[in-house]
């Protein structure tokens, strides 16, 4: 029945996920639309929506429609705090590939209230203080926050979320140095993520060593 294929492509969306196979994402979370939609016309403002904004983050060259549809619900006083604050954590990565830093701020102060809401995870409330303070606001903020991420993952965080905190560490402090931190940062996150055999992350890893030493001479 409709219930046991909603379950059964829950799982595969989020085994997808943690394999970091973002097409496959994408596609399995529109068969877990269609099995919904049979009976229903509703907007599903739920996980899957904000696993799929991050599949397509991943994934687009079109970033301005998808920022759209994360300020929408970003914007949205009808959803839950929680749903929003994840939803402007991809907003605010998004803005700042642009960059647009008008909707960057837009979309952080439109949160901003919620943070300390007990539904609001920590983990989306320091992501959105990192980017917002390395993008707009105090990089030593941005730096500090960063490294408490690292922390708090590296005590309860799933092998993806540690590469994930030690990512935005590296966004930070390519934009405050000191050099060396930077090339520790990502030698770590690079050694990590191979050993976790996190492949995908590992390329982005390598990636971002060889545009560190480009830019470093």
């Amino acid at each position: 029945d409709d219930d046991a294929q909603l379950e059964v492509l829950g799982r595969v969306v989020h085994a997808l996920r943690s394999a970091q196979e973002w097409p496959a994402v994408i596609t399995a979370i529109a068969r877990l639309r269609a099995v919904q939609h049979f009976n229903s016309v509703m907007e599903h403002h739920d996980e899957f929506e904000i696993l799929e904004f991050e599949a397509r983050r991943r994934t687009e060259s079109a970033i301005a429609p998808l920022l759209s549809r994360t300020l929408n619900c970003t914007n949205s006083a009808k959803l839950p705090a929680s749903h929003r604050v994840r939803a402007a954590c991809d907003a605010l990565k998004l803005a700042s590939l642009l960059p647009d830093l008008q909707a960057l701020r837009r979309g952080y102060f439109a949160v901003r209230p919620l943070l300390d809401d007990s539904s609001v995870d920590f983990r989306s409330r320091l992501q959105i203080e990192v980017v917002y303070n390395t993008m707009c606001g105090d990089l030593r903020r941005g730096v500090s926050l960063a490294k408490e991420r690292v922390s708090a993952e590296r005590k309860e965080g799933t092998p993806l979320m540690i590469a994930n905190a030690l990512s935005d560490l590296a966004f930070v402090l390519r934009r405050t140095g000191p050099d060396e931190e930077i090339d520790a940062t990502l030698r770590e996150a690079y050694d990590f993520t191979i050993h976790h055999r996190l492949f995908a992350s590992s390329r982005d890893f390598a990636e971002k060593i060889a545009s560190f030493f480009m830019d470093t001479g």
